[in-house]
C-alpha cells in the first residue's frame, strides 16, 4: 500500500470496499442461505433468552398478509382507510372505544354503536370537529375506516373568509378613525384581506396536516388491538404490554383562531 495520507473521502471509499470484501467473502463459505424453521427459530431464540411464547408470537404475526392502506385528504375532511387482516368482537372493541377517548383529547361528546357486523365510534368536539372511526367485519378481515371533518370548505375558501371577516373589520374601523373616502376604504381592505388570508393559508395547512397525522396514529392503535386479539390465545400477549405499548400524547387543540372577534366565536358546521 502506497505510504501516503489518505482524505476523508478516500477513508470512507476504503472502508466501505473492505467491509463489501469481508461480507462477500463470508457469504462464499455460508452458501446458499436455506432459512431456518419455527423450531430452529425457537432454539436459537432461546439460546438469546427469548421466551418460545413470543418468538412463536412474532411469527404468528410475521406470516400474517400485510394491511392494504389508503390514505387521502378532500376539501373538508382527513380519511384513513385499512383492510386488517383479523377479527373483531364486543370485548374487544369496547378496548378500542376506551382507547380512542383517551386518546382523543379534545372536550366534546361521543358516541359507540354496533349493528350486526358493523361498529362506529363517533366524536364531536365543541368546535364542531367530527371524528369517526367505522369497523365493519368480513370474512376474515377487518375494514377500517376514519373520517375526521376539519373544516366548512376548502383551504383557499375558509382563509378568505376568515382573512375577509377580519380585513373587513379593520377596514371599517380604520376608515372610520381616519375619515377615509369609498376607494381608500376597498384599497385598505384589499390590502388587508392579502395580508391575513395568506398567514391563516399556510396556518390551517399545517394544521389540517397535523389532525391527519394523528388519526393515522389511531388508526396504528385500532390495528395493533385487533392483531392482538387475533393472534392464537396461547402464543399472544396482552395487548397493553406487547401491542399498544407506547400511548400517544395528543394534547388538546382547537382549530386555528383568526383575528377577527366575530370568527373566533364561530362554531365550525
Amino acid at each position: 500500500m502506497p505510504d501516503r495520507a489518505y482524505s476523508e473521502q478516500e477513508i470512507a471509499q476504503i472502508l466501505h470496499r473492505a467491509l463489501e470484501r469481508q461480507d462477500a467473502e463470508a457469504e462464499k463459505r455460508r452458501g446458499p442461505a436455506e432459512g431456518l424453521n419455527v423450531d430452529e427459530l425457537e432454539r436459537l431464540a432461546t439460546e438469546s433468552g427469548i421466551a418460545p411464547e413470543h418468538l412463536r408470537a412474532a411469527a404468528a404475526e410475521v406470516d400474517r398478509p400485510s394491511t392494504p392502506r389508503r390514505e387521502t385528504t378532500t376539501a373538508t375532511h382527513n380519511l384513513v382507510e385499512r383492510t386488517i387482516p383479523g377479527h373483531l368482537n364486543a370485548a374487544v372493541w369496547d378496548d378500542i372505544v376506551a382507547d380512542l377517548r383517551g386518546l382523543i383529547h379534545m372536550p366534546g361528546e361521543d358516541t359507540a354503536t354496533a349493528i350486526g357486523t358493523t361498529y362506529e365510534w363517533r366524536h364531536t368536539n365543541k368546535s364542531g370537529i367530527t371524528t369517526t372511526a367505522t369497523l365493519t367485519l368480513r370474512d376474515d378481515s377487518v375494514a377500517l375506516r376514519l373520517s375526521q371533518r376539519v373544516g366548512i370548505a376548502s383551504l383557499l375558501t375558509e382563509s378568505l373568509l376568515y382573512g375577509g371577516l377580519g380585513a373587513l373589520l379593520l377596514a371599517l374601523v380604520v376608515g372610520k378613525v381616519n375619515d377615509l373616502a369609498l376607494l381608500q376604504g376597498v384599497a385598505l381592505f384589499a390590502a388587508l384581506l392579502v395580508g391575513l388570508s395568506t398567514p391563516l393559508y399556510a396556518l390551517l395547512t399545517s394544521w389540517r396536516k397535523k389532525m391527519h397525522r394523528r388519526i393515522g396514529d389511531m388508526a396504528d392503535r385500532i390495528e395493533a388491538f385487533i392483531t392482538a386479539a387475533s393472534v392464537p390465545v396461547e402464543t399472544s400477549t396482552p395487548v397493553s404490554d406487547a401491542h399498544v405499548k407506547a400511548l400517544l400524547d395528543l394534547p388538546e387543540e382547537e382549530p386555528p383562531s383568526t383575528t377577527s372577534p366575530s370568527t373566533a366565536n364561530r362554531t365550525r358546521a
